[in-house]
This record gives C-alpha cells, structure tokens and sequence, in this order.
C-alpha cells in the first residue's frame, strides 16, 4: 500500500501553504498596488471580494456583540424609569439583536449601495462595464475595514467599559468615541483610493473621471463625518 505523505490526496500533495501564501499575497497587493490588483482581478471569475465582504461584516459583527450586553442593559436601566419595566426589557433586547446583527446587514447594504452610486455615476463619464464587475471590485473597499479591525476591536472594548461604568450617554462624550471617529476618517480616505482603482478598471474609465466618481460618494461620506467628529468634540450648537 502506497503511504501518503500528511496533507495529500492519493499521492498527490495538497499545496495548503500555497494556497494561504497566495490569498495572503493577493491581500498585500490590493494594500500596495491597487492599480495592479484590479486590472488582474477583472478578468478573474472567482469573486474572492465577496469573501472580503463577508470577513469585513462578520469583524463588524463582533465589534457590535461586545458592547451588545452592557448596551442593552444600560438602556434598560434608563428606560425602566420611563417605561413599564417589560416594555424597557423589549427595547434592550431590541437594541442587544440590533447592535448585534445588524452591523453585518449594514456592510452588505453598504457594499451594494456604493456600488450602485459608482456604476451610476460613471455613466455620466460613458463607462462600460458590467454592474456585477462593478460589485466584484469594489468588494475590495472592504479591505480597510479588516486591516483596522485590531484598533476597532480594541474601542470596541473601551466602548464597553465605558458603558458599564457610566452609560450609554457617556459614549458620545468619550475621547475613545472620538478615535472611533478619527479612525472611520482614515479608513474613509483609504477606501476612496481603493473606489478610484476599482471604478476605474470596473467602467474602462480614465484615471482623471475615475478620480472625480470616486470623490463624489467621498465628499458626501466625509462632509457627515466631519460633522459627526465636530459635533463630538462639542464644537456645535
């Protein structure tokens, strides 16, 4: 009887290391030559950014799950005086599912939407390309969201504390609300590139209309960032 070596089918070795070598590469090459990545991975048929999407939902997930718990307490601690006690324990449990599932809804809507706005604005610079090369692409603008997810997990804890020890209302006041914030701004910026090169190879369009596609959805998406950002640091009325 033939013997097989650990990690082989019949004799015929399976190339596990390969594999996990080359999507680590191709997660490096979408971070330090976009340009590249997507001109390649348009011609691709795998939808690999599909699982970048899903990865990035399910990281969101969690960050929601954390601060689920105290959450939800706390808001039933405020509400019960509010409230028939069994009409606040509705709302925390409301708030516990929402905060978290819906943070993994929230990324797929995103995803689409943005793509949706993208496709939809490059026809006005007479891009060709199909809707569904569109969505593949851009899939990768979710990238950002899992490089940063140590830093977001790590608020996602602070977050959490802070709850249990103040409330909920203590979270829009906190300086860890405010890196959450100036964290969201740079992930932003990083995606806005990563829309430019997607769109771009997506639609066939010039680096000069891909660049004003990308920064139309960007401005919109940054002017209610800053806003948010002000208003946290109370600058506002």
């Amino acid at each position: 009887m033939t013997k097989h070596e650990p990690g082989s089918v019949g004799g015929a070795t399976i190339p596990v290391t390969f594999l996990i070598s080359n999507t680590s590469f191709f997660m490096l090459e979408v971070i330090y030559n976009p340009d590249s990545f997507f001109q390649k991975e348009k011609e691709q048929r795998s939808w690999r950014g599909f699982a970048v999407v899903i990865i990035a939902a399910f990281l969101s997930s969690v960050n929601g799950y954390i601060i689920a718990a105290p959450l939800s307490e706390s808001i039933y601690e405020y509400m019960s005086s509010r409230m028939p006690a069994e009409q606040a324990r509705i709302v925390a449990n409301t708030t516990y599912v929402a905060s978290t599932f819906s943070p993994f809804v929230i990324v797929i809507i995103n995803w689409i939407v943005i793509s949706a706005v993208l496709h939809a604005i490059s026809a006005i610079f007479d891009g060709k390309g199909k809707f569904a090369d569109t969505l593949k692409l851009i899939a990768y603008s979710f990238v950002p969201s899992i490089v940063l997810f140590p830093a977001n997990l790590y608020m996602s804890i602070e977050n959490a504390k802070l709850i249990e020890a103040y409330g909920f209302e203590m979270l829009k006041n906190s300086e860890i609300a405010t890196a959450s914030a100036l964290l969201s701004f740079a992930a932003l910026i990083w995606q806005f590139t990563l829309w430019r090169f997607g769109i771009l190879h997506a639609r066939n369009l010039s680096g000069r209309s891909a660049t004003i596609v990308a920064l139309i959805p960007f401005a919109v998406l940054a002017a209610i960032s800053i806003y948010s950002l002000i208003n946290l640091r109370g600058l506002t009325p």
